[in-house]
């Protein structure tokens, strides 16, 4: 950012019982040292990655480790040791993630740590890190935790699918089948073991990107004001609107059709509703389009485009549909959303977590969890006449910009990295 040097900031308040901080000082370059499970798959990796790249864009120095795989390329280190993460699927199952042995994945991120001004965590969870370990080693330092799912909150699993039991120290477990599965219940003790370290943590800031998870997070016993709302940012450079008679030729899809679609990474995950979307298209005789992973079922009603790495070509997939589907019956804040809108694409789904939260204020929106037959009626009302237009394509493109452009939401961490490192 030209003349980001030069510019006066305040990074942010903090206020606690003993103490009162407001800091003004100039900003500087930060280093920053980000861990997520991956980095390409999954909707968490988007994010870091989305983060990384636009952190140092604006002149800082961010590098992500992650354990997608063993390739060292700046930004990206990938920490992946051979065999880990099926011997440490099998470890978890048996004895929670405490049992995870990583292969001194922990340590060398450690080690790594010492040089950071920040360490900025996102998943921790995914069969391949010793979190516990990896805690021990970077407690100490500024550290700022993105939760991108319910997995801190609870004992064991990264989404409850409405189970309450996390309010009570998740003893006994009712749900051992919810990634990640387990075989026998260490929920409690797993439970315990996330509350001493989020109690110690004394530099510690959660970033929640809905107030549905900062809610469970005021829940669990964090102080509010150690808790901060975030929005998951998009880059509104690769996600953006095609015109939709040219995003149809590129797929060779009907140009006259109305077409509705369907996005995850994996569809035959219950939690997605990719059933839900199927009940949908039948009342409301639309085609399907599905861009992700595979399902198991594809009606001839449905166009599976395939699964994309590249963002460009999903915002293809995006600007080619008249809506986004998000029947999630439980979720956070899915980047699908957000990239769908950044594509000038309205977005219809379930009102669950923090889904709501993000709906455009007059275009797309939201219906009881489960209720398709409303959905339907939605999509109809808003859509039928005329489908998606270029007014609707400009406005709702305009929003998500103001709102998730990733430059914006960068300089809000840059604030947040400036706020731990100075109050402590």
């Amino acid at each position: 950012m030209a003349n980001a040097s030069a510019r006066h900031f305040v990074t942010g308040r903090r206020e606690s019982s003993t103490h009162h901080c407001v800091v003004l000082q100039r900003r500087s370059r930060v280093r920053i040292l980000m861990v997520n499970s991956h980095a390409a798959s999954g909707g968490a990796a988007r994010m870091a990655l989305t983060l990384v790249r636009a952190l140092n864009a604006l002149g800082q120095e961010a590098d992500l480790y992650h354990c997608g795989d063993a390739v060292k390329a700046p930004p990206l280190y990938g920490m992946r040791r051979l065999g880990s993460r099926q011997m440490n699927a099998v470890l978890a199952r048996c004895g929670s993630s405490l049992a995870v042995r990583d292969m001194g994945v922990a340590r060398d991120i450690g080690r790594v740590a010492e040089s950071a001004d920040v360490v900025h965590l996102h998943n921790l969870h995914g069969y391949y890190l010793d979190w516990d370990r990896l805690l021990h080693a970077v407690g100490e330092r500024p550290l700022i935790w993105t939760w991108h799912d319910m997995w801190a909150v609870t004992g064991r699993c990264a989404s409850s699918q409405g189970c309450e039991g996390w309010r009570g120290g998740c003893d006994p477990c009712p749900r051992l089948e919810l990634y990640p599965a387990a075989w026998f219940d260490h929920a409690a003790s797993e439970y315990a073991r996330k509350s001493e370290w989020l109690a110690r943590l004394s530099r510690l800031l959660i970033v929640t990107p809905s107030q549905w998870l900062r809610n469970m997070a005021i829940e669990r016993g964090l102080a509010a004001e150690r808790i901060v709302q975030v929005p998951n940012p998009v880059d509104v450079s690769d996600f953006q609107p095609t015109p939709m008679f040219r995003a149809r030729q590129h797929f060779r899809l009907p140009v006259e059709e109305r077409l509705l679609l369907f996005v995850a990474a994996d569809c035959n995950n219950p939690q997605k509703g990719y059933h839900s979307f199927l009940r949908t298209l039948d009342q409301t005789g639309w085609r399907g389009l599905v861009a992700g992973g595979m399902p198991q079922d594809i009606p001839s009603n449905v166009t599976y485009l395939g699964s994309f790495a590249d963002a460009r070509t999903l915002s293809l997939c995006y600007s080619a549909a008249d809506a986004l589907a998000v029947p999630s019956s439980f979720d956070n804040a899915p980047n699908t959303v957000i990239e769908s809108m950044a594509c000038g694409t309205p977005v219809f789904g379930f009102a669950t977590g923090g889904i709501p939260s993000l709906m455009h204020p007059d275009c797309g929106g939201v219906v009881p969890v489960g209720d398709v037959k409303a959905l339907a009626a939605l999509l109809q009302c808003q859509l039928s006449t005329r489908g998606k237009t270029n007014t609707t394509v400009s406005r709702i493109r305009e929003h998500a910009v103001q709102h998730w452009g990733s430059e914006s939401v960068a300089n809000r961490y840059i604030e947040l990295y400036g706020r731990v490192r100075a109050c402590d």
